[in-house]
């Protein structure tokens, strides 16, 4: 009646996903908005913010 115990772990972020992250935080600190605590319209906005200005940087360089 032992279930085996889940082994599995997550993967660390990429170097990509990483940067991600630490521009959504400046997205998030220039609109003043604490992820933890936005409504679903503030943390859509600042995402939708940080994809566009993060892969719009991206494809410049």
């Amino acid at each position: 009646m032992n279930e085996p115990i889940d082994k599995s772990w997550v993967t660390p972020l990429n170097d990509e996903d990483r940067e991600y992250f630490a521009y959504f935080r400046t997205v998030c600190k220039r609109y003043n908005i604490d992820p933890s605590r936005a409504n679903r319209l503030e943390y859509d906005f600042v995402t939708r913010v940080a994809e566009s200005e993060f892969y719009l940087q991206k494809a410049a360089t």
